[in-house]
């Protein structure tokens, strides 16, 4: 089984679009959506999702711990790693899985619908003070790996909980610290729908910190 994990916070529109993108494109495709609702102050609503609700916080919105709580709880052998502001405009699921190894970690192309492309073999480490990433790789706003891959990465990082920085970056050092090899495929493209977000003062600083400390790996910042 295929298991569509992502974290959720106060973003009911955004997951209804995306799961109805889902339901468009996938209507033959044997997985589960697993939904992790962080803390938040607006309940979220998906019938026939699995809803794993943790205690609501004063800041939720890195999706460390969720992601993390979402994997747990799944039951499918290979995840799909995402959030609720991807829409699926054509279906990328089936040919992700048909380029799935048991060590790969599949990246679909992703584009924001303000323009710019997000993730893509053109996008480089460094941008928009994100940090760096290994060569190859991009970030996870569609991602496909098995679960043993995940499991031997260790999960994602729960120390970056001060805004939504470098955490995936530090992901990507993790998945290939543990042998994942990249496979970004331009050519199968989700859509991106950009959320204004207040972040807590001093957050990115401290997960650059974070970041600098671990892998010892020079970044940006914007």
């Amino acid at each position: 089984m295929i298991s569509l994990c992502m974290p959720y916070y106060s973003r009911q529109e955004a997951l209804d679009r995306s799961l109805r993108s889902l339901r468009v494109h996938y209507p033959a495709l044997e997985f589960e959506i697993v939904i992790c609702d962080d803390g938040s102050p607006v309940t979220v609503y998906a019938p026939g999702c699995w809803v794993v609700r943790l205690p609501r916080k004063g800041h939720a919105l890195n999706p460390c711990v969720p992601m993390n709580r979402a994997v747990a709880d799944a039951r499918g052998d290979i995840l799909v790693l995402t959030g609720p502001e991807i829409e699926h405009r054509a279906p990328v699921l089936g040919a992700m899985v048909a380029d799935l190894g048991p060590n790969d970690y599949v990246i679909a192309a992703c584009r924001d619908t303000a323009g710019p492309w997000l993730c893509a073999s053109s996008v480089r480490g460094g941008e928009d003070g994100r940090g760096a990433m290994p060569a190859g790789s991009g970030f996870h706003f569609c991602a496909m790996l098995h679960r043993a891959l995940f499991e031997r990465a260790g999960g994602f990082d729960e120390d970056y909980r001060e805004g939504q920085a470098f955490d995936d970056n530090d992901w990507l050092f993790r998945l290939e610290r543990a042998g994942a090899r990249f496979r970004l495929r331009d050519d199968l493209v989700v859509w991106h729908h950009r959320v204004p977000c207040a972040w807590p003062v001093g957050g990115h600083e401290r997960n650059r910190r974070l970041f600098d400390a671990k892998w010892g790996v020079p970044c940006t910042t914007a």
